[in-house]
């Protein structure tokens, strides 16, 4: 494989637009996994020089494709209330893609959430909603697939509050009044404090700089 290839998974989402910015920075081969290559999103990608995987998570063959000659994958999976199975089954299926036979994936980046791992700790675990505890469940259950998974290189992030949930285009869906009014409604005390973190920064720790 003379030219390896870094596959990132959600690549016109946050944190794999992020990642894919930090890797064309280096100068490397890039391919995003996108569900439509004529979104606007994907169109942009294309522009800065990506290479664009059209495939679903679902799509077990379409994942084996997006994945030929590719040595590492940023892997990046979301829950559904609609079907809470998907986050561990997407994670299955990357993964299956990854370690088939004579696949060229050596490294493996997965990104969860702060805190995976210690739901159990959280004040009044036992009666949160089926949604939550799944969401929860999930992160964790996928952190050990990746432990488990037999790939050479692999690393797993836990990133905290993103600062772009502030800004535009996100803010109006986090905090509706915020941009509009100019108030930061929450749940949390004034006094509490508020791990944050930029995206760009994390896509950067990605890649060990």
């Amino acid at each position: 494989m003379s030219h390896p290839i870094v596959l990132v998974t959600g690549g016109t989402g946050v944190q794999g637009g992020s990642t894919i910015r930090s890797l064309l920075q280096l100068k490397a081969n890039v391919r995003a996994l996108v569900r439509s290559e004529g979104s606007f999103a994907a169109q942009a990608l294309a522009k800065s020089g990506v290479q664009l995987a059209v495939g679903h998570f679902d799509d077990y063959g379409s994942l084996v494709d997006a994945m030929v000659d590719v040595s590492a994958v940023f892997m990046n999976v979301s829950p559904s209330s609609a079907d809470p199975s998907a986050e561990t089954r997407h994670a299955d299926n990357i993964i299956a893609a990854a370690t088939r036979p004579g696949s060229t994936v050596q490294t493996l980046v997965h990104t969860t959430t702060i805190l995976t791992g210690q739901h159990g700790t959280f004040p009044g675990w036992e009666t949160w909603n089926d949604f939550a505890r799944q969401y929860w469940l999930s992160k964790a259950a996928n952190e050990e697939r990746v432990r488990q998974c037999g790939i050479r290189n692999w690393t797993i992030l836990r990133p905290c509050t993103f600062m772009s949930n502030y800004l535009q285009p996100l803010a109006p869906f986090f905090f509706p009044e915020l941009l509009s009014q100019g108030v930061f409604r929450t749940a949390l005390r004034p006094d509490t404090p508020t791990m944050l973190i930029s995206p760009d920064d994390l896509g950067a720790s990605r890649l060990g700089h």
